[in-house]
């Protein structure tokens, strides 16, 4: 037997059982640590944490023997990698003399103590990484590469999300949203186990939402206006929105940097605005559209007048009794509402037609329309209140609220006294009246009790003798009246004339005379009166026997003797009115 035949016994000082039963979720498996031999290459390796013994036993018998067996005293190798226990001689094991030339006997033993390296990669999927986290997009795979210098990996070994450990045989798929966490290690074939990396990262799958807001619009018509406001909101709860697109009426895509999509340059009709979002993993959403009509139309406002109006030249009036009424159209979304000011005042909403303040003179009025999407009649972009619109309707109207000033006179012969006018039938009755503002319409009046107006177009005379009240009215053009009343008396009846000879008619024997005829001497004269009970008689004319008429001042004498004389007496009161009488007598020498 030769040295060859001694075996060198190589025995582990303490062993390292693994527990029974599967693992827990998160716990580490433990493992044996043990030698091993490579049956390719035949090398010994033995993990170098482990104390051994050497033991010597005979190969021809159950001889052996323990060295270095003193605890005290363990066996280490003392590196890694190759190590060798040696014997100087090479003995024949017939003759058991030394071999020559002399050759050492090298037993060798592979320390080895160091761990598995193990590396991850990421592929197949877009990543984001921020300040704290990472994140993984759509088919990502990880793939775990691992080594080991000596001995060589005996398993990999990977967690997913606390999950039970187990061996790693393929590249993980991660399908599942959210996050996660991956914990990996490798053992080589002596038990040096690796420790284990921890991988924290969030897997996110699904595209983002975008969704449009929009100021000022018909909702239910989807109508907006030029002061509309359209704004995207983001929404991405994991890798977080990185882009956004838009794009108007299928032009050119834009990138949306926040804030207000601008509609003010599109004309009335019908459009359609289009949008999506992609994450910073490449998720990307399907492509939404917003239809909607671009109404640039404000309302057409108008006014009418609801009662008594006059228009002249550039000027419009008003009376008391007026009300102005306000009336807006609109062509697609309908009208919000009126409001109207005067006179500068606060804007008030219209409900219904409104008068005027009851002050005379001019006034402004000034109204505006809205329609359901806030365009207004001549309006401005921005937040709907009165001071921003321009108003396309701004009415002057003069409120009219004083009838026309009114006379009357009277032309002819009248006759004032006391509180009464007399007049005869050929007084003429003159009405007037004027007004400032609105200007006359016309004048009517109206006669004792007959209350139908008379339309006033020229002077006018009384009929019917008697008092008699004139009642007139004058018209402006906002149909304003004024009022006026007065009386006079219509005198049509003539003055009573009387006369007196100054002796009394003779008697006796007379010539052949008409009926009726007396008889005065020579001398005799003739005195005239007349007598008129309502104003009085002014004067008195006579002519004798058809000469010259003459104004009765005097007696009238120097008659033609032995002659019926003809005496007429005509007597006019103060209104002209005039009376005639004749008177026959015969006078003697």
């Amino acid at each position: 037997m030769n040295l060859r035949s001694i075996t060198l016994m190589l025995l582990t000082a303490a062993l390292v059982i693994a527990g029974p039963g599967l693992l827990q979720a998160q716990q580490r498996p433990e493992f044996e640590m043990k030698h091993h031999v490579d049956t390719t290459s035949g090398k010994i390796f033995w993990n170098r944490s482990v104390p051994f013994v050497v033991k010597l036993v005979s190969y021809y018998s159950d001889d052996e023997v323990t060295l270095s067996d003193d605890n005290e005293e363990l066996i280490y190798f003392d590196s890694e990698g190759l190590n060798t226990i040696r014997s100087p001689w090479l003995v024949d094991p017939e003759t058991k003399t030394p071999v020559y030339p002399q050759t050492d006997v090298i037993f060798k033993v592979y320390a080895d103590g160091m761990t598995p390296v193990t590396s991850s990669s990421f592929s197949l999927s877009p990543v984001h990484k921020d300040d704290h986290d990472i994140y993984y997009g759509q088919n990502l795979l990880v793939d775990l590469k691992t080594s080991d210098q000596m001995s060589g990996v005996k398993e990999l070994y990977y967690s997913i999300n606390q999950r039970p450990y187990q061996p790693f045989t393929e590249p993980l798929g991660f399908s599942e949203e959210g996050d996660h966490q991956l914990k990996y290690f490798a053992v080589d074939h002596v038990g040096n186990a690796e420790e284990e990396s921890v991988l924290e990262f969030t897997v996110d799958t699904n595209p983002p939402e975008t969704f449009h807001s929009v100021t000022d619009i018909d909702v239910e018509k989807s109508i907006i206006s030029t002061s509309s406001k359209i704004t995207l909101d983001l929404e991405d709860n994991i890798a977080g929105v990185s882009k956004t697109f838009y794009s108007m009426d299928g032009g050119e895509k834009r990138l949306y940097k926040g804030g207000v999509i601008p509609v003010e340059h599109l004309e009335d009709g019908e459009h359609t605005l289009t949008y999506f979002s992609v994450d910073h993993v490449e998720n990307t959403e399907e492509q939404k559209e917003f239809g909607f009509y671009m109404d640039r139309t404000a309302p057409i406002t108008s006014s009418d007048v609801l009662g008594d109006r006059f228009v002249f030249e550039d000027k419009i009036y008003f009376s008391g009794r007026t009300k102005l009424k306000l009336t807006a159209v609109d062509n697609k979304s309908g009208v919000k509402e009126i409001r109207y000011s005067i006179d500068g005042g606060t804007y008030q909403p219209y409900t219904e037609p409104f008068y005027l303040p009851s002050v005379e003179g001019m006034h402004e009025i000034r109204f505006f329309a809205v329609d359901n999407i806030s365009n207004t009649t001549g309006g401005e972009d921005g937040e709907i209140t009165p001071e921003q619109f321009k108003h396309s309707v701004i009415r002057e109207v003069f409120t009219d609220l004083v009838g026309p000033s009114v006379n009357h006179r009277f032309t002819g012969r009248f006759f004032p006294t006391r509180d009464t006018v007399f007049v005869c039938n050929e007084t003429r009755i003159n009405l007037s009246a004027s007004d400032g503002e609105s200007g006359l319409q016309y004048i009517s009046y109206s006669i004792d009790d007959n209350r139908e107006e008379i339309r006033y177009e020229e002077p006018f005379t009384i009929e019917k003798g008697g008092l008699h009240e004139i009642e007139f009215f004058a018209y402006d053009n906002v149909n304003n009246r004024n009022r006026s009343t007065f009386f006079c008396f219509l005198d049509d009846e003539p003055p009573a004339i009387y006369h007196t000879f100054s002796i009394p008619p003779l008697k006796g024997s007379q010539p052949d005379l008409p009926e009726g005829v007396d008889v005065y001497p020579s001398y005799v004269t003739v005195f005239l009166a007349a007598v008129d009970e309502v104003v009085g008689a002014e004067k008195i004319h006579y002519s004798v026997n058809g000469g010259q008429e003459r104004r009765y001042d005097n007696p009238v004498e120097g008659f033609k003797v032995q002659e019926v004389n003809s005496l007429k007496i005509i007597a006019f009161d103060k209104l002209g009115n005039r009376e005639e009488q004749e008177i026959q007598f015969y006078i003697t020498d």
